[in-house]
């Protein structure tokens, strides 16, 4: 099973002579093989590695890419935060990495508390300053990620990275949540990194609790099943995680995106040798 915002790539085997299933998947993340070993005992692990989603293509996007990702046990998500912070010094010499709250960013560009406004305030505020985007058939999680990527993200990080943190719950995918300091509403225990209006990381405080879990699957799988998209559940992830998947934190860094800041560079495939659209 994967988030539902990412499209994986299929791999037809149909035509083949294989034991293997007649579809799969390429990897689109090793998210859930990493935390399989986690399960099985291997303690904090990184791992580099290839992805394949089938994204639109664009200066940020490949259909190949290049993946650092890595889970610390025992950590909670701002700690490992930190961490990243301290890699980009050491990778592309910045300075420390400023943290924000995704609800502040929203605040001061929009004047919109995110975790307060509903559905219809959203939509207002596509269609105020996005005219050319129909928002009719939107929920809220695809209207925030609408606003956010057209409104703010292009703004953050312009001298210094910025740590985007206490996302809404409805933009959680696996990661806990839990109650907001001094307040009743719930917040995602995630992270995302930007750096010169550039994602180029996503870490999560990763749920442990199994029922919770398979709760958080069964709801994606609902989404996707809704947009008739057929994607089988992960079994073997979700055996192993309910065997001993121990409190861990994880982080996933695009080093194409690295690459392109350290070079200078804005266009993606300026740093891939074949990139989709001459490979």
């Amino acid at each position: 099973m994967l988030e539902p915002n990412i499209k994986a790539i299929i791999a037809d085997n149909e035509s083949r002579n294989t034991e293997l299933p007649k579809l799969g998947y390429l990897q689109s993340s090793p998210e859930f093989h990493m935390k399989r070993l986690i399960s099985a005992g291997y303690g904090d692990i990184f791992q580099i590695t290839k992805a394949f989603r089938s994204e639109e293509l664009g200066k940020r996007h490949n259909h190949e890419f290049s993946m650092l990702e890595w889970y610390r046990l025992n950590w909670d998500y701002m700690k490992l935060a930190d961490e990243v912070s301290r890699l980009l010094s050491v990778t592309l010499e910045t300075p420390p990495a400023v943290k924000r709250s995704y609800q502040s960013v929203f605040e001061s560009k929009l004047g919109i508390n995110p975790h307060q406004a509903d559905l219809q305030d959203l939509k207002e505020v596509i269609t105020d300053h996005l005219d050319v985007f129909n928002a009719n058939e939107l929920n809220e999680a695809a209207c925030l990620d609408l606003i956010f990527s057209h409104l703010i993200e292009p703004n953050l990080g312009a001298s210094s990275p910025v740590i985007l943190y206490a996302f809404p719950s409805c933009l959680s995918e696996l990661s806990q949540v839990a109650n907001m300091p001094g307040s009743e509403e719930s917040h995602a225990l995630r992270f995302e990194i930007f750096y010169k209006g550039l994602e180029i990381g996503n870490g999560y405080q990763e749920i442990t609790d199994i029922a919770k879990l398979k709760e958080r699957f069964s709801q994606q799988k609902n989404r996707l099943d809704s947009e008739n998209i057929k994607r089988p559940l992960d079994h073997l992830y979700i055996a192993a995680a309910s065997d001993s998947l121990p409190a861990c934190s994880g982080v996933s860094l695009g080093l194409d995106r690295i690459l392109m800041l350290l070079m200078g560079v804005d266009d993606i495939s300026e740093v891939i040798s074949f990139s989709s659209n001459r490979a």
